[in-house]
């Protein structure tokens, strides 16, 4: 079983971005119980979770403390409760084998959900693949 986690904008991905994300996600792909992770928010996080429903991804949504941000309109097939969103992302992390991002821009932004993330992902030795814009993968 694999499990990979996301991160991403809240602005949604590019078609680029997604189309990288879903090749990214067809390489993971290990069985039938492999689990995406993800924290639900509108955008991206959703984008995502429906890639990895179409590739056979059972999904797993973290949510976070701002319901005006949660995409209510997809279903996972689990959710854990609601918690901060850095501490969820924390959490996502650590639960996974490896790590996909698609932030908003390609370079590194101090005040972002996406980009602390990553950081985070980096710290702690978590395998990362940031997936730019212009779908470049990193």
């Amino acid at each position: 079983m694999t499990k990979v986690g996301f991160t991403g904008t809240q602005v949604g991905m590019s078609g680029d971005q997604a189309a990288s994300v879903s090749t990214l996600l067809l390489t993971f792909k290990g069985g039938e119980r492999d689990e995406f992770h993800h924290g639900g928010c509108v955008g991206s996080d959703v984008q995502a979770a429906e890639l990895a429903r179409t590739h056979g991804y059972l999904t797993v949504r973290h949510p976070g403390n701002m319901p005006s941000k949660q995409d209510k309109r997809f279903v996972d097939d689990e959710v854990y409760m609601v918690m901060p969103n850095m501490a969820r992302n924390h959490i996502i992390v650590d639960q996974v084998e490896m790590m996909i991002a698609a932030p908003k821009q390609s370079n590194e932004v101090l005040r972002s959900g996406t980009w602390s993330t990553i950081r985070y992902s980096h710290r702690v030795g978590k395998r990362i693949y940031v997936v730019q814009p212009d779908g470049l993968i990193v």
